[in-house]
């Protein structure tokens, strides 16, 4: 049930500050929380993506008179990520997701909807050509250089943001392509900008075990530090990812594809040469780039 709750000394004089709602105890920003009447979503719904902590699906949500209705996608999270101890956690990265959506290489936050039947979801802006992921390894499509080199400068751009930000920096913890979407530039051009950055800080305390929809799983992009039973969240993990999607770009292949789970493991922990195949990279790669993935992946 969504609550309002008010405010110690509300309707004592009029000066208290507005409380923010609340689901199923977990705290909404102020501002954030989105009218579940306006939002429609296909029957049966058209699923963009899946996750371990959410089912993404195509949306409408009507914002009003000034902009209309518009084409969205709604972000649903499983139950288990939002009951139990989660809670705070889910709290802190609305918060932390809404001060960096105004980020040009940060997929937007639109708002959050929380209702008794729907469940509880944000709604993101919609991503019209995908992600890096499909675009890269499920299509076909003609990629210049330049192109691509931008993806890449996008996709760095919107790190910096991550881990600038303050008063705590926040760590991705599960940067690969499919969590990089491709909006339109205009121009014929497309901007990359990063998702799923709020949600993987908490994911051992989630009961969810679903796998990735795109059936490769993150070990792929996973630093050689983050297989430690101790490993806790870093930003130098986020730099090995980085440099892991610089290969993608490079080679227009999934790292490691060629290896399985164990023997992935096994050439991060143990092998001195830990990056994918560089004899893959597609001929014309500016040198600049290959120095680059080195450097993250140091």
């Amino acid at each position: 049930m969504l609550k309002s709750p008010r405010a110690d000394g509300a309707g004592e004089g009029g000066g208290a500050e507005p409380s923010s709602p609340s689901f199923r105890g977990l705290v909404i920003p102020i501002g954030m929380l989105l009218d579940v009447k306006r939002i429609e979503i296909g029957v049966p719904p058209k699923v963009l993506g899946e996750g371990g902590f959410a089912t993404v699906v195509a949306a409408t949500y009507d914002f009003g008179r000034t902009v209309g209705r518009r084409p969205v996608a709604f972000k649903k999270l499983h139950a288990g990520i939002v009951a139990g101890s989660v809670g705070p956690d889910l709290e802190r990265e609305l918060n932390t997701q809404a001060a960096v959506a105004a980020h040009p290489n940060i997929a937007k936050v639109l708002g959050a909807i929380a209702d008794q039947d729907i469940g509880f979801g944000m709604l993101l802006e919609l991503a019209t050509h995908g992600s890096l992921h499909s675009l890269l390894h499920q299509t076909n499509n003609l990629l210049a250089w330049p192109q691509r080199v931008q993806f890449l400068v996008d996709v760095a751009s919107g790190l910096v943001a991550l881990h600038s930000h303050r008063p705590r920096e926040i760590v991705h913890n599960d940067l690969k392509s499919a969590n990089v979407l491709l909006f339109d530039a205009g121009d014929g051009l497309m901007v990359a900008k990063l998702s799923d950055f709020g949600l993987a800080e908490f994911s051992k305390n989630s009961s969810s075990t679903k796998s990735s929809k795109t059936g490769i799983g993150t070990i792929n992009w996973s630093s050689p530090e983050a297989s430690d039973k101790h490993y806790k969240p870093a930003m130098s993990s986020d730099i090995w990812s980085l440099g892991i999607i610089c290969y993608e770009i490079m080679a227009r292949k999934l790292p490691f594809a060629e290896l399985s789970n164990l023997q992935i493991l096994r050439k991060l922990l143990i092998d001195l040469d830990k990056l994918p195949d560089m004899a893959l990279v597609e001929p014309g790669a500016p040198a600049g780039l290959d120095a680059f993935l080195r450097k993250c992946c140091a």
